[in-house]
């Protein structure tokens, strides 16, 4: 059952009534000054690429003494905090402001684009002491070479990753700490995101209670679409080992096999789709670690079924989050995980749409 009925956001929201906005640089309030926030766009994702937002002011403009009124105020690289809702607003966006644009004609405008903490990592170069992919995540938030993303957020957790105690495996040189983390994230099959300024590395979550349930009439608009693009039924992945007895090193091997094939076990669709990806991988040196790469690679490859969902406003739906579809169709009835959020704030409305995958 559905953390929330659509009656019951209706109601939490008042009937949806007074949306609400707030926004801060560097701990001050933006709209608390004569400047207008003309439009807001939000896009969330569970994606390895950074998550954005951009804010478009009215009312910056002085022409009397021909000066923009806030060029001397917003500064590049401070904090942005985000919040939405209705009467009273929850926070949905942290980061930073990495570009600012001024336009000038029958009109002025500011435009304040701002990215997560991925954005700042970006550039950077990896530098650590550390042998394991634990302790070297860790080190870029604490230690003698730790940057200032905890200004941003906090380090992950990491927990129930067992996998991230090994040693890295792969040349670090030459990438930055968001290409060690991104080539983390995705040698081991792991979502890295940022919600609402935490920063999440974990495996995709196997069973969450969902959010909300959508029927018809609760969404403005829905389109659904299936596809094998990308889509294993099995990955095989084989490493070596240091062990030389016999006048040859040992190989080690392990699969992952797709609990929820795309067709019935011995149709001829089955037969079709019966791909299985093979990988040998050096650095893998026992069962345990050739295991947890072939379910990692696994988790990354199969996404199936899409669906696109345009609502009002719902600043409490976030990329992670799993939602409930119901009396719609058989084939698009179910639980999905949603991928990426995208609020829209504007002087006349508040929307969100949402890209969800089955499962």
């Amino acid at each position: 059952m559905a953390q929330y009925s659509w009656e019951a956001l209706t109601a939490k929201y008042r009937g949806w009534q007074a949306p609400a906005v707030e926004v801060s640089i560097d701990g001050q309030p933006l709209l608390d000054r004569e400047w207008r926030l003309q439009s807001l766009q939000c896009s969330l994702s569970t994606g390895i690429e950074a998550s954005v937002c951009t804010l478009v002011l009215g009312n910056v403009y002085d022409r009397k003494n021909s000066r923009f009124t806030c060029e001397n105020i917003l500064t590049l690289g401070a904090s942005v905090r985000v919040s939405l809702g209705y009467i009273k607003a929850s926070l949905v966006f942290v980061g930073y402001l990495y570009e600012i644009e001024y336009e000038l004609g029958e009109t002025a405008s500011v435009t304040l684009r701002c990215m997560d903490v991925k954005g700042a990592m970006m550039g950077s170069s990896f530098i650590t002491e550390e042998t394991t992919f634990r302790k070297g995540i860790r080190s870029m938030f604490s230690g003698p070479h730790a940057r200032g993303y905890s200004i941003l957020c906090s380090a992950p957790a990491m927990e129930n990753l067992p996998e991230l105690d090994r040693l890295i495996s792969f040349d670090t040189s030459g990438l930055d700490d968001f290409g060690f983390l991104r080539q983390t994230a995705e040698l081991w099959g792991l979502e890295c995101f940022v919600r609402q300024g935490n920063l999440l590395l974990r495996k995709k979550p196997q069973s969450k209670t969902s959010v909300v349930e959508f029927s018809p009439g609760d969404f403005h608009s829905l389109s659904a679409s299936f596809s094998t693009t990308g889509y294993v039924h099995m990955v095989r992945v084989r490493g070596g080992t240091d062990d030389e007895r016999d006048g040859e090193k040992k190989r080690v091997s392990a699969q992952a096999e797709n609990a929820n094939p795309l067709a019935p076990a011995g149709s001829k669709a089955a037969r079709v789709l019966n791909r299985v990806a093979e990988f040998y991988v050096p650095s893998v040196r026992d069962s345990k670690g050739a295991k947890e790469r072939a379910e990692g690679e696994l988790r990354r490859r199969n996404q199936s079924g899409n669906v696109r969902l345009s609502l009002r406003g719902l600043p409490d739906l976030f990329p992670g989050d799993s939602i409930d579809l119901r009396g719609i169709s058989p084939k698009i009835n179910g639980k999905y995980y949603v991928t990426e959020v995208t609020h829209q704030f504007n002087e006349t409305a508040f929307s969100t749409w949402a890209v969800c995958r089955k499962g």
